[in-house]
């Protein structure tokens, strides 16, 4: 039989706009995908029911905590991303009442170079028009796939672990840190672009003033 399921599956938050049919699809893509889960999980046997569900979730959980340290205790915050985040725990939390483990991964901005976020993130720096979004204090809390993927199978090989578990790095990073860090990868085309702008600029500037005093001279001389 299936000794755990891991769900992970839900509509991309940050793909579309967030128009009232695209947020009822982020809810439903969840909420529905964790329903069907648990419903499948109760035909079965109790002998034969998977001891443990991983369940997806996200950081937004907490909504804007500013630099106050949410732990896994804290309540959820207001508005469109904690309600994405219950709908999505509460559906799998129907599973604990048929005797089943559940996790809940809230997880934070996944970084890998292969692509996914941190590309995204990169690609105004490597144009040289990335900056610092906002005061620049915001928190970006983060993980690298690699130690998410690693935390999913300490959840799995460790029956003590139940309920919410932060997945993200113990130190989150602030938009002015992650700015920093990105102008390692800027590309100095658009410098480059402006300076060879700016030069013909002054080049015509020039030509266009000794045009000028050659034509002034040419009157003073008839």
């Amino acid at each position: 039989g299936v000794g755990a399921v891991i769900h992970l599956a839900g509509e991309p938050v940050i793909d579309e706009r967030w128009t009232p049919e695209r947020k009822r699809a982020l809810i439903d893509s969840r909420r529905l995908g964790g329903k069907h889960i648990v419903d499948a999980m109760a035909a079965l046997p109790a002998d034969r029911r998977p001891k443990t569900l991983l369940s997806a979730s996200a950081v937004g959980f907490y909504g804007d905590g500013g630099d106050e340290v949410l732990e896994e205790s804290h309540d959820p915050g207001t508005g469109f991303l904690p309600e994405i985040c219950i709908a999505w725990e509460e559906a799998s939390r129907h599973a604990e009442a048929l005797g089943v483990r559940v996790v809940y991964h809230r997880i934070g901005v996944v970084l890998t170079p292969k692509g996914g976020a941190l590309a995204k993130m990169l690609t105004p720096f490597k144009l040289g028009v990335g900056g610092v979004i906002g005061s620049g204090r915001q928190y970006l809390p983060w993980i690298h796939l690699e130690d998410a993927l690693e935390l999913m199978v300490f959840a799995l090989e460790h029956e003590a672990v139940k309920g919410p578990l932060n997945t993200t790095s113990p130190q989150p990073a602030t938009f002015v840190r992650r700015h920093v860090a990105f102008m390692n990868h800027r590309s100095d085309f658009l410098r480059r672009y402006f300076s060879h702008v700016f030069c013909r600029a002054r080049c015509r500037e020039r030509n266009r003033r000794s045009s000028t005093r050659r034509r002034k001279s040419e009157f003073q001389a008839i």
